[in-house]
């Protein structure tokens, strides 16, 4: 037989008898990754990074006014604030409808749409 075909027979073989791993069939609300994921969301939407964030933005501000950052600077901060706090908006609509996930208790569980 040709190399090729033999090639792409094993390889058939190969896919067809995969069987899910242990991370894939294991519940997204006792997984501890979706638990470590939950706790980091949890921490940078809180008060402790709302207060290091408005930092940011006054340091910035006043680094802008005294001429030691370009306005490019600005918008940069700007938009990384906004994608930290916004994370889990951004991934609603990513994710569309019906498939909104939030973190209760460490754990995801499956949110409402939104209307």
């Amino acid at each position: 037989m040709n190399k090729i075909v033999v090639f792409y027979l094993m390889l058939c073989c190969m896919l067809l008898s995969v069987q899910p791993a242990g991370a894939q069939a294991a519940s997204g609300t006792g997984d501890v990754v979706s638990g470590v994921i939950c706790n980091i969301v949890t921490q940078l939407s809180g008060p402790i990074s709302q207060a290091i964030a408005t930092l940011v933005i006054i340091i910035t501000g006043y680094s802008f006014f005294v001429g030691k950052v370009s306005i490019g600077m600005l918008f940069i901060v700007a938009a990384g604030i906004m994608f930290v706090f916004g994370a889990q908006t951004i991934m609603g609509w990513i994710l569309g409808d019906g498939k909104a996930y939030e973190c209760k208790g460490a754990k995801v569980v499956q949110g409402t749409s939104g209307k």
